[in-house]
């Protein structure tokens, strides 16, 4: 039987449990192998045209899960070394859309360009999502920027 006394004691138990539940290391966190720089054609695209970006791969990094989970999908943005008509908000950057890669990391599609993008030299990056690469989940690794492929759109 609990005493008033014990009362306390047992709700400082239950509530150290609970909090120490949240402290639990579950392991190392899966990492994930990164996409490879992508293949873009045309390499001198129109604005408004369509433009064919293919992921062969992953990068060949030690230690990663090159099998990526349910979910995963390779985000294309665009970047231009160019302001959109001299705005004030910096270099003009645009997601063109999402690509969902296979069980070896690859993937093909067709995106569209915007219309309003300035001509001028233009990056096109891939971003993995869904799935956390090995510089996400190992702060001692420095990585570089996402792959990426140049393009010159022009006018």
């Amino acid at each position: 039987m609990l005493t008033r006394r014990s009362r306390p004691t047992l709700a400082a138990t239950l509530l150290t449990v609970v909090l120490m539940a949240g402290c639990v290391d579950a392991g190392p966190r899966t990492a994930y192998c990164g996409p490879a720089d992508p293949v873009v054609a045309p390499a001198a695209p129109k604005p408004g045209s369509e433009l064919r970006v293919e992921v062969s791969a992953f990068v060949d990094a030690d230690g990663c899960e090159q099998n990526l989970p349910d979910g995963a999908r390779y985000e294309i943005r665009l970047t231009s070394e160019r302001t959109a008509w001299d705005s004030a908000e910096g270099r003009y950057t645009e997601t063109l859309g999402v690509l969902q890669p296979d069980g070896a990391g690859e993937a093909t599609g067709t995106l569209r360009l915007p219309d309003e993008v300035p001509p001028g030299g233009a990056e096109v990056s891939v971003d993995l999502t869904g799935a956390e690469t090995i510089c996400e989940t190992d702060p001692t690794m420095q990585c570089a920027q996402h792959p990426f492929a140049w393009i010159d759109i022009t006018g």
